[in-house]
């Protein structure tokens, strides 16, 4: 069976079918009265099965269940068909006859009585080894019989053609099993309920008239069972939800749709087995037009079982002398028919009310004329509205959040042709704003949007209907909800040589705490028009400035890109990052396949170029390079295929290079390969994979393989020549160049004490004197910090040159008269640690560019004499200045309180708390990668070796320095997380 909703209806009903009847079972059994039961009167004799059945169910107790009750009600109407013509009823039933302490079930059977001869059937409930069983037997011939009433309700039919006795085994799941019966064997039950409880008034479904039938029938050796549910003269009432205020009533929907069902197929409603149909609807107000209905039927699966019924439509509202149409999507409401639990129908407790999921706007008026769309998110509502007012055209993006009130919204002006002249072949052709309340830029999103050009679609969008449907579901994620946080600034759209060059752009700051200030913007180079361009160039850009790090990070994408018809993608980014993580990265491309990307660094594309595309020839090339404080990388791929008829030629060349500054070194590695195809075999075909380092000392090495139609064969080399490195320049004097740079006076720095902690009161000469540096508070302090050796550490090189290991350090500082300067902390400045150590090409790739190296210390002078105090009279004036702003009551607002509110929060100040978040828990987040020393055994923290800092080199030099101090103790560097316990 197809696994569709219908296939998984009809196994819902099947199995809610078998739970109801063994509920009914089990009740029944414990009331006592099956065990109780003679056999069946004679009116069952000759039916071929009377030796099973048993006495009629007279009373089987109150069922603690309600729907088990109802259930065994409706059976026991059954009864009901008593006369000359058909007999029916609820009765016992014994699965074994020849065995009397057989499990005894219950059966409803009817039979009906005709001119040449009668029709008996049977469906019997029965338990198999605690699991339920249903049979249906049957025996006879008869045409379909006439209504027979069980109620003022409900009436069953029934009728059939058995050559012998049909008996079909029905378990709760799986197939099947016929005992007995022919090939044509039918069995046929139709069940109908007429129209009897007057239309509900209330958002809801009616049925009407229902009828349900069943039909049973052998194929060769397999039973197929048929039927279907006819409902006539059923509604279905819409409410208009949240615009109830608009629409005060839909009339209702006609309801008459036929629902087939097929053991071997499931359930489809008007043919669809999605159970999805469309019904012709109505509106009862003059202006007002209602869409198709869709009805879907939803199983689901869950305890207790049910089948929602999703019912939603458009309304459309054209008002009189009202110039503005509105079409509202997605009215309507769920509700679930239950099969099973507290109830056994539809649920009107359990209704939902859908909001509606968007709007269609348009406005026409006589001078300004628009259109737009207003679409529902999981907490708001965003979307976009174009309007046209010559010689102006208006673009308006937005989104509010409803939850927390933060709003987003982005609005363009685009002048007419030639826009406002200002000199050079330069015209201002728009100007906008982005302003966001409580809402932030998310740096990660909108890189995304750029990198696939939807950002674009945000200044001065061409097409406002195409920007809609990219943005809208896009402006959460790029401008997330952030209480307290605002973002506001300025768009330009400027061109030059009429439309020959664009350029957009964004500058938004965010406020107020971290300040940023971001630059979103499009440069577009169209030659030579752009209704018809032999080259056009698109790119969008995004540039940040955090100070609270501090960085500056800048993203360029070209997207929607060609040159005479040749395509070209790629991304470019440049990252100035400070602080405990401090890195330089510039790429155009990428960066080398072994290279980790730092944090903050996206993953970029290729700059690529499709030099052909077509069905028998396709070559596309692809190039990057990339700058970083340890290394330079760049490399190159093209892919060449060339078939017809599918015979033809593959091949391709790409390089990636990776080299070190100083000494010089470099690793290049190549792979080509090109082979001629036939069918999808190689006929002949050459690859290599070759690698060469040096200079100096060379080495190359690779492998190649030869394919030939008859065979193939492959060849490995590694090659070395050539002398030894070139030497390396002289040595500097280290030591003379960090005394010279301690000794500029710029590496020194004098900090007065805070005035809470001391009593002194200095003159404005001694004020100047300590500003200029040329005095030093006693209680003062004074650091000294250098930028060009890294102290503490052993260093091998000097900016790139080796050196003899060395270690240097400040120790044991003094003042002016030889007094011991105590120590307070220590100065740390970010270097490379490549600039001055010895490291593999793996460890320039993965460790950090920059790490906290100690710089320098800070120092206070020794014990401070002071002479004696004098006391001296203050005058001071006490003002106090009320900062709380009344917000009045938050009964029913009308204009009059409106205004009043207004007056009051216009009275507060911009830093009122009115008007920000506060309270907020702030979460700490890492400026970068942690490391600890940990013992290699447990991975736990090796403390009593472990150093203050968690810079990554000093680290390294520790573990060497524990190793050598004992060579069993086996510790190693790792980051903070993968401990145990972290």
């Amino acid at each position: 069976m197809a696994d569709t909703n219908g296939a998984a209806l009809l196994q819902l009903l099947r199995s809610s079918l078998t739970s109801l009847l063994t509920d009914a079972l089990t009740e029944l059994r414990q009331a006592g009265g099956l065990a109780q039961l003679g056999k069946a009167g004679p009116e069952w004799a000759g039916s071929g099965f009377e030796d099973r059945l048993l006495a009629p169910i007279v009373d089987g107790g109150a069922a603690a269940n309600p729907v088990t009750a109802r259930v065994i009600g409706a059976l026991r109407k059954l009864t009901q068909i008593q006369g000359r013509q058909a007999t029916a009823g609820l009765l016992g039933w014994n699965p074994d006859p020849a065995n009397p302490a057989a499990e005894r079930g219950i059966a409803c059977a009817v039979r009906i009585e005709a001119d040449n001869g009668g029709f008996a059937a049977v469906m019997a409930v029965t338990m198999d080894a605690g699991e339920p069983r249903i049979d249906i037997l049957a025996k006879g011939r008869a045409a379909q019989s006439a209504a027979l009433a069980l109620d003022g309700e409900w009436s069953l039919s029934a009728g059939g053609h058995v050559t012998d006795v049909v008996e079909i085994r029905l378990p709760q799941s799986g197939s099947a099993t016929v005992n007995r019966g022919s090939s044509g064997d039918t069995i046929r039950i139709d069940l109908s309920r007429t129209e009897s409880a007057p239309p509900g008034r209330d958002p809801g479904i009616d049925l009407g008239a229902t009828a349900f039938t069943a039909t049973l029938t052998m194929i060769g050796v397999s039973p197929e069972l048929t039927g279907g549910v006819q409902i006539r003269g059923g509604q279905v009432r819409i409410a208009p939800g949240e615009v109830s205020a608009v629409v005060p009533r839909i009339a209702p929907t006609p309801l008459d749709v036929d629902l087939a069902l097929s053991s071997s197929t499931g359930v489809d409603i008007a043919g669809s087995p999605t159970l999805t149909v469309r019904l012709p609807s109505s509106a009862s107000l003059p202006g007002v037009s209602t869409g198709p209905l869709d009805v879907e039927l939803i199983p689901k699966l869950d305890q207790p079982p049910r089948i929602d019924v999703r019912v939603s439509c458009a309304i459309a509202l054209d008002l009189p002398d009202v110039p503005i149409h509105l079409s509202i999507d997605g009215n309507g409401f769920e509700l679930p028919f239950r099969l099973g639990g507290p109830a056994l129908a539809f649920d009107p407790l359990e209704l939902l009310l859908h909001t509606p999921t968007g709007a269609a706007v348009g406005l026409s008026l006589p001078i300004v004329k628009g259109s737009g769309r207003l679409s529902h998110t999981d907490d708001g509502y965003s979307g976009m509205l174009a309007v046209a007012m010559p010689p102006l055209a208006v673009n308006a993006l937005g989104a509010l959040n409803v939850r927390t009130g933060a709003f987003l919204l982005v609005l363009g002006s685009v002048f007419p042709p030639p826009g406002i002249q200002i000199g050079f072949g330069f015209a201002i052709t728009g100007v906008g704003g982005i302003v966001g309340v409580g809402r932030r830029i998310d740096r990660d999103a909108l890189t995304r949007s750029v990198q696939d050009g939807s950002a674009a679609s945000l200044l001065f969008p061409a097409d406002p209907a195409k920007a809609a449907r990219d943005l809208v579901p896009m402006l959460d994620r790029m401008f997330p909800v952030s209480p307290g946080s605002v973002t506001i600034g300025p768009m330009f759209q400027i061109s030059w040589g009429g439309r020959l060059l664009t350029g957009s752009v964004a500058l938004v700051v965010e406020l107020p705490d971290p300040v940023r200030l971001s630059v979103l913007g499009k440069i577009v180079l169209a030659v030579p028009d752009p209704a018809l361009p032999l080259i056009k160039l698109q790119i969008t850009f995004f540039g940040q400035i955090d100070p609270s790090v501090p960085s500056l990070s800048f993203l360029a994408s070209l997207t929607d890109s060609n040159i005479a018809g040749i395509p070209i993608t790629g991304d470019m980014f440049v990252l100035v990052r400070g602080g405990a993580d401090a890195d330089i990265v510039v790429s155009a491309g990428g960066f080398h396949p072994q290279f980790d990307r730092p944090a903050g660094v996206p993953a970029l594309n290729r700059i690529a170029m499709t030099l052909a595309s077509g069905p028998m020839l396709q070559l596309r090339c692809t190039a990057y390079i990339a700058l970083t404080s340890n290394t330079l990388q760049f490399g190159a791929f093209a892919e060449l295929v060339a078939e017809v008829a599918g015979c033809g030629l593959r091949g391709h060349l790409g390089f990636d290079v990776l080299i070190q500054f100083s000494p010089f070194h470099f690793i290049a590695e190549i792979s080509a390969a090109i082979a001629v195809e036939v069918l999808g075999e190689t006929l002949v075909g050459i690859a290599l994979d070759f690698s060469l380092e040096g200079p100096g000392h060379w080495r190359a090495a690779g492998r190649g393989r030869v394919d030939l139609f008859l065979f193939s064969a492959s060849f490995d080399f590694d090659e070395s020549w050539g002398g030894s490195i070139p030497a390396a320049p002289a040595a500097p004097n280290v030591g003379e160049i960090l005394t010279a740079a301690l000794r500029k006076p710029d590496a020194w720095r004098a900090s007065a004490p805070d005035p809470a902690t001391t009593p002194v009161q200095l003159t404005a000469a001694a004020g100047v004197a300590l500003a200029d540096g040329g005095a030093l508070h006693p209680r003062g302090s004074l650091s000294v910090r250098q930028k060009v050796v890294p102290l503490g550490i052993e260093i091998d090189r000097f900016n790139r040159v080796p050196i003899t290991p060395q270690r240097w350090d400040v120790v044991d500082p003094v003042l002016g008269g030889g007094r011991p300067a105590p120590t307070t902390g220590e100065e740390r400045e970010q270097f490379a640690p490549a600039a001055f150590l010895t490291m593999t090409d793996d460890a320039q790739i993965s460790r950090p560019a920059f790490e906290s190296f100690r710089a320098g210390l800070k120092l206070v002078a020794g014990e401070v004499v002071t002479g004696e105090e004098r006391g001296i009279d203050f005058e001071y004036e006490t003002k106090v200045i009320s900062r709380h702003v009344s917000t009045g009551s938050s009964a029913v607002l009308n204009i009059g309180s409106l205004v009043a509110a207004v007056e009051r929060v216009a009275g507060a100040g911009i830093d009122h708390p009115l008007w920000w978040h506060t309270g907020l828990e702030a979460v700490a987040v890492s400026d970068g990668p942690t490391y600890a020393l940990v013992n290699a055994w447990s991975f736990t923290e090796a403390t009593d070796i472990a150093p203050v800092s968690r810079n990554a080199t000093e680290l390294y030099q520790a573990v060497v320095a524990a190793r050598s101090a004992d060579p069993r103790r086996v510790v190693e560097v790792a980051q903070a997380w993968e401990m145990d316990g972290a």
